[in-house]
């Protein structure tokens, strides 16, 4: 593999998962602001962790802290951001359609969808840290929750997160977009709280 092509899969891993990190933060953050006693067990457990780790956010600390994992993991599955690709073996025919999906046919399938249908899950669309289930196969995936975790434990640590006025519960999601988003502003109120 060539420097270039080295460069080239460093600039990916990192700019690829920039707007889905960022949204996965805005949606767990307006989650913690709807759910008040997650977020204070949540907080609870940052401001624990950190006296053991004299104040400091390293990544042990982030590691230690086992029901940040839970809330990211469990929230991260609620609001799956991205599609599985998979190409058709064969034609199918949609049930209940006259739609045919031709051999050799790229399909993209909303993991989103599938971890909302209640055939799989109970009760889908309730967020439930306790849910959590081991992390899948996307290479960028352990630096993108690291990421997550880092910025809820920094914000977290300081701030109480409150709905504000005009934040809209529930969430309203666009359905025209390749990568879920609300519609509209998600305005939420960072209220300083040192004190857990």
């Amino acid at each position: 593999i060539s420097e270039d092509e080295v460069l080239g899969q460093a600039l990916l891993f990192f700019v690829a998962g920039s707007e889905t990190t960022a949204t996965t933060i805005a949606f767990a953050l307006y989650e913690l602001a709807v759910q008040e006693d997650i977020q204070m067990r949540l907080r609870s457990e940052i401001r624990n962790v950190l006296e053991h780790h004299k104040g400091k956010v390293t990544y042990e600390a982030v590691q230690d802290m086992k029901y940040l994992h839970m809330v990211v993991s469990g929230y991260v599955k609620t609001i799956t951001l991205i599609f599985h690709n998979r190409m058709s073996l064969h034609d199918y025919c949609v049930p209940g359609t006259n739609l045919v999906i031709e051999r050799g046919t790229p399909v993209y399938v909303s993991l989103l969808g599938l971890h909302r249908d209640p055939a799989y899950h109970d009760n889908p669309l309730k967020f439930d840290p306790e849910r959590f289930s081991k992390d899948k196969n996307c290479v960028g995936l352990r630096l993108a929750l690291l990421s997550v975790k880092v910025m809820l434990v920094v914000l977290l640590q300081i701030f109480r997160v409150v709905l504000d006025e005009k934040t809209p519960v529930p969430l309203v999601l666009s359905p025209y977009v390749l990568f879920l988003k609300n519609i509209g502003q998600l305005p939420l109120q960072f209220v300083p709280d040192v004190h857990i």
